[in-house]
């Protein structure tokens, strides 16, 4: 059952939201929580936050007792965004390859 509906930290939020729709979908499993990364464009603090806040949130689930799964992907099918410098290649991306979109 979530935690509380009076909960002001985003990580407990998302966690609340996170164990009742888990609870709802697949009552009895683990929480599975994904994210993933996609090599397009520079690196950026944004690649850091799409990891960390799953594992935030995965962490406090953990920590109320429920069993977790942290999937953590990285997406090389995705099509670039920019062709990254030090890559040859053509000067615009053609459509993305990965079967999963």
């Amino acid at each position: 059952m979530a935690q509380s509906t009076e909960t002001t930290d985003w990580v407990s939020r998302f966690a609340d939201e996170v164990i009742e729709e888990s609870e709802r979908r697949a009552p009895g499993k683990p929480v599975v929580v994904a994210s993933g990364l996609s090599p397009s464009g520079p690196i950026h603090l944004g690649n850091l936050r799409e990891v960390m806040t799953p594992h935030l949130v995965a962490d406090e689930i953990r920590r109320r007792g429920h069993e977790v799964r942290h999937l953590i992907s990285w997406d090389d099918y995705d099509r670039y965004r920019k062709v990254p410098n030090g890559v040859e290649g053509p000067t615009r991306a053609g459509p993305s390859t990965s079967a999963s979109r």
